[in-house]
């Protein structure tokens, strides 16, 4: 089987995600310094990151580096990332998923434009929970050590 050069990134965050190691941050924390390693699966390569990074933030820097952030679209997939989380130390990752803006249903897509057609969110998630100040659960996390998912704000550090 040939592997594509598409890359996959799974952002973690301190507040609330872990990682492989698969990076360091330079001395000052100023720049993210990605290691060499990324885990091929099904003609693509997933790499895990640990930095505090807003969703918005954890996609241009996967961006910048060719890649993007995950969208799971089947069983397969959710279970290779499921245990590609579990090495870390973290508790949650970002996932490429976010909600789109229709008359509040629960609707959400993927990075890729695609329908989510294959999902895992915890029972009574997603919930488009409302903060205030204009923020909204609006984005998807997956938990490192259950695997399931659940919608935060964009705006959280994961």
């Amino acid at each position: 089987m040939k592997l594509s050069k598409k890359i996959v990134y799974l952002l973690a965050f301190l507040i609330f995600i872990g990682s492989l190691g698969l990076f360091t941050l330079s001395a000052d924390a100023s720049e993210i310094v990605p290691a060499t390693n990324k885990v091929p699966f099904e003609e693509r390569y997933y790499q895990l990151f640990d930095v505090g990074l807003t969703w918005d933030e954890a996609r241009v820097h996967a961006q910048s580096l060719g890649g993007d952030l995950v969208a799971i679209r089947n069983v397969a997939t959710q279970s290779f990332i499921e245990k590609l989380v579990q090495r870390g130390n973290k508790t949650e990752y970002w996932l490429g998923g976010y909600h789109i803006a229709t008359s509040g249903a629960n609707q959400f897509r993927w990075v890729t434009g695609e329908s989510m057609n294959f999902t895992n969110w915890w029972p009574n998630e997603p919930n488009n929970l409302y903060y205030g100040n204009g923020l909204w659960e609006n984005r998807i996390v997956m938990s490192a050590n259950y695997g399931r998912w659940n919608d935060i704000s964009h705006m959280g550090l994961c």
